[in-house]
């Protein structure tokens, strides 16, 4: 007879507790939404899937806790490398929403059309920089199989026969947790129109721009390229706005930080948190200079490393509570959605990824065309924006829910306005 108090991970030598990001994430899901990133590669040449799944065979082992699924424990989740590989897949759906077996089993998959190699992982693995080093491996391996090359390794592509470090399995967020949590604001903000996010598939539009040019203009203004990014983003939202006639709550911008840097971390687990600016309605008509200028001010503030600590360590110490300890996980589950629902997906207009500049060696450079990476719309918002760079090209990718309202074309045509009267 069955037992049906059994643990799932009670059976699992090598597991790893999730860490309090993947929580979070693991209470939002449901039967038609999964917080799932792509990151997607477009090579020169078609791609062969049986190499790929040999490259994918390959670097599994070095990655246990993103080639991994996620099993329940009595009082709190595990990561639990996959027992078997999965079969890379022909892509035919960007970013479907993952089934429960999938999440149990391996919450990442391996797809492949044409010349594109895209990777999908549910955001409780990891975050985009773990998502970009797998990736990375990933097609380095592919290439060398395929080529018969010798790849260099480095903190960016990893050697598939290395041993895993302990550093990359540590929860960076109880690693370095503060004494001095933030206080939680819950507010709504302004919601993009578009479609319902459980009735429509997932949609991409994307635009490469020249990097070199886009920091340039970030710095005329005297701003990073995300702030740059951030300032075209509150604008275009405010056309939208006001446009419907619908001006009531404040626009607020989520930004995921990597905190490795400011924590001299090297985990693979998620180590992010969220900057959150936000322009109130009666704000949103200032000049562009004016408006970048106080978005430049308050992601200053919170990027410092004393802010971004004390925002994680809210978040960690909310998991901490006694009597949340001793709750089963599927209780905790029930709490933690509804906390998801006030302070999550409702608390912001838009998220901003910018998973950065892709350094890769020169021996395989030049099979590589361009990079791309997109995030499942949220549920409060039928729009999300991914940002990356890669050998001179910046790639915005907006990711939707059916048709939208065209806010993305609002976007690039700002963008482009922008780029023009400052850039010869």
């Amino acid at each position: 007879m069955r037992n049906i108090f059994r643990s799932e991970a009670s059976n699992y030598k090598n597991k790893y507790a999730l860490d309090s990001s993947g929580i979070l994430h693991m209470a939002s899901m449901n039967k038609r939404y999964t917080n799932t990133f792509r990151i997607s590669v477009r090579l020169k040449e078609k791609v062969d899937p049986k190499i790929l799944q040999q490259a994918f065979q390959n670097i599994s082992p070095r990655f246990p806790t993103i080639v991994a699924g996620i099993k329940k424990g009595w009082f709190q989740y595990f990561v639990v490398p996959a027992e078997k590989i999965p079969k890379v897949k022909k892509d035919k759906k960007y970013l479907s929403t993952m089934s429960g077996s999938m999440i149990k089993n391996c919450a990442m998959q391996v797809l492949y059309k044409d010349e594109t190699i895209s990777v999908e992982i549910f955001h409780s693995l990891t975050d985009g920089i773990g998502g970009t080093i797998f990736v990375n491996s990933l097609v380095a391996e592919y290439l060398s199989l395929r080529y018969s090359l010798r790849v260099p390794y480095s903190d960016n592509v990893f050697n598939p026969v290395d041993e895993v470090p302990v550093e990359e399995l540590t929860d960076g967020y109880l690693e370095y947790l503060g004494d001095k949590p933030s206080r939680a604001k819950p507010e709504y903000s302004y919601k993009i129109p578009g479609d319902d996010y459980y009735s429509n598939d997932s949609f991409v539009v994307s635009k490469d721009y020249s990097t070199k040019e886009m920091v340039e203009l970030a710095h005329y203004y005297g701003v990073s390229l995300t702030t740059l990014l951030t300032a075209v983003m509150v604008k275009s939202i405010a056309q939208v706005q006001e446009k419907k006639k619908n001006s009531g709550k404040a626009i607020k911008i989520m930004i995921p930080v990597n905190l490795r840097n400011k924590f001299e971390s090297k985990t693979l687990y998620n180590f992010t948190i969220y900057a959150l600016p936000r322009i109130n309605a009666d704000k949103c008509k200032m000049e562009f200079e004016q408006l970048i200028n106080n978005l430049s001010e308050q992601l200053k503030k919170q990027f410092s490393k004393e802010h971004l600590q004390r925002e994680f360590t809210k978040n960690v110490n909310a998991q901490n509570y006694w009597w949340f300890k001793i709750l089963p996980v599927s209780m905790k589950a029930i709490v933690l959605k509804q906390v998801y629902r006030v302070f999550g997906e409702k608390n912001a207009s838009i998220s901003i990824s910018n998973f950065g500049e892709v350094r890769l060696p020169d021996e395989i450079k030049k099979y590589i065309h361009s990079f791309e990476c997109a995030l499942t719309p949220r549920t409060h918002s039928p729009y999300n924006c991914g940002v990356i760079s890669y050998n001179g090209r910046l790639n915005i990718c907006f990711s939707k829910k059916g048709d939208g309202c065209g806010f993305e074309n609002v976007f690039f045509s700002n963008a482009d306005q922008l780029k023009n009267a400052v850039i010869n």
